[in-house]
């Protein structure tokens, strides 16, 4: 089912605004893995093409500061499941008329060739890091959580 129009922004900002208990710190396992991360706004967009310059120019008005054509479906897909996410992307190129050259396509697969170790090795950390948040195990590396007593209530 497509979301159109008014419906598909409502759901897209109740899914950005939603806080998960115990939310992944991505970033934190970034850090620890000495992988530059940077945030943004992410706009999804039918593909598969490039955006011409007028789009970009458009978008970078609405605040946009990455375009692409997946994510954004997966995400929506996901919310409705009710599955927490963990939404990244891997920039591959400069969009049209950002530099003054012509977009080719050996340049997102160059750039993919380049990183993907790194991506390769963060997708790892994050994986490693969801679990032991929900088996209460330290990631390695990590000095082990203190075990926090739970209080009884006093009702009298």
């Amino acid at each position: 089912m497509a979301l159109h129009g008014l419906e598909q922004r409502r759901r897209l900002l109740a899914v950005a605004k939603r806080r998960l208990p115990g939310q992944l710190d991505a970033f934190g396992v970034a850090r620890r893995e000495r992988i530059p991360l940077k945030q943004g706004v992410y706009v999804g967009l039918h593909g598969p093409s490039y955006e011409t310059p007028a789009e970009i120019r458009m978008l970078r008005g609405w605040g946009a500061s990455a375009v692409g054509m997946s994510t954004v479906p997966e995400v929506i897909a996901l919310d409705q499941m009710g599955i927490g996410v963990v939404g990244i992307s891997c920039i591959t190129n400069m969009a049209a008329g950002v530099l003054p050259k012509k977009l080719v396509h050996s340049e997102v697969l160059e750039t993919t060739a380049r990183v993907k170790d790194r991506f390769v090795r963060l997708l790892a950390a994050l994986v490693v890091a969801i679990g032991a948040g929900r088996s209460g195990e330290a990631p390695p590396d990590e000095p082990p959580r203190k075990k926090t007593q739970k209080r009884r209530s006093r009702r009298g």
